[in-house]
C-alpha cells in the first residue's frame, strides 16, 4: 500500500506459472535477502526471454506469409524420438499425409524445423466420411551437428509417422538401442524411480511386459528379477546441482521429461541429452536396484541358432483382424496364424520367416533395424478403422526371435542369453506303442491308409480310454490352443494337459529338426492361453464359436465353466506328440537343442509345470 499520488488504479494479477511458484519458494527460504534475489531472478528471466526471442527471430517465416501460430507462444513438452542419421536436409518437407503444407519455420543457426498442421478427422463412432474433429498438431525436427543425431517431436507418437519424418529430412537413419538411451540417466543424484517397465524374456509367446508404478519402484527389483527381466523403460525424479528434474527413456529411441519449454530451450534440452547418448564413456550408476537390470544392445548381426518366432504380447491383448489384400472380408485374427523361421540371410543382417494362415503363406525379411519387408503384401491387418500391411504392423509391433542360447531379438535390439543348453533329457520322453492302434506315424490328422489311423486318432482313442478325465476338448485348426485339452479335478487342483500332435517326416528317429521345430513352437505359444483359468475358458469359448472343428469329446462347456470357476487352482502339463522322438536313440545336436529350448522356455513361464514328449521307444 502507498499514499503516493498519480500512481493509477491498483491492479491484481493472478498467474498459474510453475516457474513463478519455484521462484516463490526460493524467496521464502529462511534468511533470504529478498531485494537481491528479486533483482537476480528478474535479470535472469529477462536475459532468458531475450535469448529465446533472438533465437526465434532466426526462423524463416512460412512461404505463404501466414503465421498460423506465433513461435513465441509454443511450449512443447520435452519428448523426442532420436535417430543416428546421415545427410541432414534442412530444406526437406514434412510428409504430405501430415497436412503441414507450407506452415514450416526453419532455423539454419540451430538446424531446426517447426511444422504446424491442421487436420480434420472423422470420429470412430461415426459411420461416414464427414470430418467433425479439427486438430492442430505440432512437429519439431532438430539436427545436432556435433553428434549426428536427429530429434523428432510429434504429438502423434506412431512408428509410421516418426519414420516418415526421418525419411523426409535424412538420407538414412537408425534407431538408438536401449543401452545407449540409458545414458540419459547419467550425471544425476538422488534417483527416485516412480515408473519402470521390464521385459520378460520367458513369458507367453515370448514376451510379457511388467510395469511398476509408485514412489520407489526400483525397490521391487531383486536378483531374480534381474535374471528374468530386462530394462524396458524408466521414468524417475533426479537431482542436479540442487535442482530437481524428471527424465525418462524407453525402447524405440525415445526420451522425455515432464517439463514444457519454449522452442529454443527445447532444442537446448535435446542437445544436452544428445551429448550423453553418444558418450560411450558414460557409466550410469543410480545406486538403486534398477542397476540390476540387464539392458538390450543394438543388433549387429543375427546368430544362426534362432529357432523360434513369436507375436508380441500386445498382439494377444488386442489382436487385429486379418484380411487378404484387395478384399474386405475378415478371415481370422492375426494370432491365429503360424510363424516359421526359415533362415538367416548370408550377411547375417536379416531373418527370413514365413507367415502362414491356412493355405496362404507370405514371406518376410526383418533387418537389424527392426524393419520388415515383403515382396507380395498378401495380407492386411485391421485394428479399429486402420488397415495396414503386415510389414507395417510388424515394424510397429516387432516380433520376437529367440535363439537356442536364450538370446532374444526384438526390433533393433538384442538381449544376450546367459545360459548354455545341454542336451534334451530323454527321461522326459514318454513311450507310446504306435503299433497297438495300428497308427501311421507319418500322418497327423488325415490321409492314413485303409486299416490304419492317424496320430490324432490314436491319441484321441487313448485319451477317451482314460476315465480320470472329466472333460476332453478337441481343437485342431488355425488359432488352436492345442490339438487336445484334458481336465481332471484332483484334490485342490484342476489338472490340465495340452497335447500338440505332429507327424514324423524324417527318415530317421531323433534326426530331422523339421519334425520338432514347428510343434515345439506351438507348445511354447500355447502358454499364452494358460496364464489363468479365465483366459483359458475365454479362449475355449471363442474357439467353439469361431471354429467348426472345435468340440468337446467328453463333458460340455457348462460343466467346464463351473469347474474352472471353482476355487481349485490350475496345474498344467504340456505334451508334444511326435513319434519321431525316440527315448533310446541318441539325438543329434540341432534336434535336441530345439526340444531343450522349448522345455526351458515353458518351465520359465511359470505357467506350465513341465514339457514332456510322447514319442517312440
Amino acid at each position: 500500500m502507498t499514499n503516493a499520488e498519480n500512481i493509477g488504479t491498483a491492479k491484481f494479477i493472478a498467474m498459474n506459472d510453475e516457474a513463478l511458484r519455484i521462484e516463490n519458494r526460493k524467496l521464502y527460504t529462511s534468511d533470504a535477502v529478498w531485494q537481491d534475489m528479486i533483482i537476480e531472478m528478474s535479470e535472469e528471466k529477462i536475459n532468458c526471454d531475450l535469448e529465446n526471442s533472438e533465437a526465434i527471430k532466426q526462423f524463416s517465416r512460412p512461404e505463404n506469409g501466414q503465421d498460423t501460430i506465433s513461435l513465441h507462444n509454443i511450449r512443447p513438452n520435452c519428448h523426442a524420438r532420436v535417430y543416428r542419421v546421415t545427410d541432414f536436409n534442412l530444406e526437406g518437407v514434412f510428409p504430405e499425409e501430415l497436412s503441414v503444407g507450407e506452415n514450416i519455420y526453419r532455423s539454419g543457426d540451430t538446424n531446426t524445423i517447426v511444422g504446424i498442421a491442421t487436420t480434420n478427422d472423422t470420429p470412430l463412432w461415426l459411420e461416414s466420411n464427414q470430418p467433425l474433429n479439427t486438430a492442430v498438431n505440432l512437429y519439431i525436427v532438430h539436427y545436432q551437428t556435433e553428434t549426428g543425431l536427429l530429434f523428432i517431436y510429434s504429438q502423434q507418437k506412431t512408428e509410421v509417422i516418426y519414420e516418415s519424418i526421418a525419411d523426409s529430412f535424412c538420407e538414412s537413419h537408425t534407431k538408438i538401442p536401449r543401452n545407449e538411451m540409458n545414458r540419459v540417466l547419467a550425471g544425476f543424484s538422488n534417483y527416485e524411480f516412480f515408473n519402470t517397465g521390464m521385459q520378460n524374456r520367458y513369458a507367453e509367446a515370448g514376451e510379457s511386459y511388467r510395469i511398476y508404478a509408485g514412489s520407489n519402484t526400483a525397490a521391487s527389483i531383486d536378483e531374480t528379477t534381474g535374471m528374468m527381466l530386462s530394462a524396458g523403460h524408466a521414468f524417475c525424479k533426479v537431482n542436479q546441482g540442487g535442482t530437481d528434474a524428471t527424465i525418462g527413456y524407453s525402447s524405440g529411441s525415445k526420451f522425455w521429461s515432464s517439463s514444457y519449454l519454449p522452442i529454443p530451450e527445447y532444442v537446448s534440452w535435446c542437445d544436452t541429452f544428445g551429448k550423453k547418448i553418444v558418450n560411450g564413456k558414460l557409466e550410469v550408476k543410480t545406486n538403486t536396484n534398477y542397476d540390476r537390470l540387464p539392458i538390450p544392445t543394438g543388433i549387429s548381426k543375427y546368430s544362426n541358432n534362432i529357432i523360434f518366432c513369436f507375436f508380441p504380447e500386445n498382439a494377444f491383448l488386442s489382436p487385429p483382424s486379418l484380411r487378404i489384400n484387395g478384399t474386405d472380408e475378415r478371415i481370422g485374427l492375426l494370432t491365429d496364424a503360424d510363424l516359421n523361421v526359415i533362415s538367416i540371410t548370408p550377411d547375417g543382417r536379416g531373418v527370413v520367416f514365413d507367415f502362414i494362415f491356412g493355405d496362404v503363406t507370405e514371406r518376410f525379411v526383418c533387418n537389424t533395424m527392426g524393419e520388415y519387408a515383403s515382396s507380395t503384401n498378401q495380407f492386411l491387418c485391421r485394428d479399429g478403422v486402420h488397415a495396414t500391411t503386415l510389414a507395417e504392423y510388424f515394424t510397429e509391433n516387432p516380433l520376437l526371435f529367440k535363439a537356442a542360447d536364450d538370446t532374444v531379438y526384438s526390433g533393433h535390439e538384442v538381449l544376450k542369453g546367459n545360459i548354455t543348453f545341454e542336451g534334451f533329457d530323454q527321461n522326459r520322453v514318454v513311450v507310446f506303442d504306435w503299433d497297438e492302434p495300428n497308427a501311421d506315424i507319418t500322418k497327423e490328422a488325415e490321409g492314413a491308409p485303409k486299416g490304419k489311423v492317424t496320430i490324432q486318432e490314436a491319441i484321441k482313442e487313448h485319451l477317451l480310454q482314460g476315465e480320470q478325465y472329466s472333460h476332453i476338448f478337441f481343437d485342431h485348426g488355425p488359432g488352436e490352443i492345442a490339438d487336445f485339452l484334458t481336465f481332471r479335478p484332483e484334490g485342490s487342483f484342476i489338472k490340465v494337459e495340452l497335447y500338440h500332435c505332429k507327424a514324423m517326416k524324417g527318415k530317421q528317429y531323433n534326426s530331422s529338426v523339421e519334425d520338432v521345430y514347428e510343434v515345439a513352437q506351438q507348445a511354447v505359444k500355447s502358454t499364452v492361453w494358460i496364464k489363468s483359468k479365465t483366459a483359458l475358458l475365454t479362449k475355449i469359448q471363442a474357439r467353439i464359436k469361431g471354429s467348426s472343428t472345435s468340440a468337446f469329446l467328453r463333458g460340455d462347456l457348462k460343466t467346464l465353466k463351473a469347474l474352472l470357476q471353482s476355487q481349485k487352482a490350475m496345474e498344467t502339463m504340456i505334451y508334444i506328440v511326435q513319434p519321431a522322438v525316440s527315448k533310446e536313440t541318441t539325438m543329434n545336436e540341432p534336434f535336441g537343442k530345439v526340444l531343450s529350448a522349448a522345455a526351458f522356455y515353458i518351465r520359465h513361464t511359470g505357467r506350465a509345470k513341465e514339457l514332456k514328449i510322447i514319442g517312440t521307444k
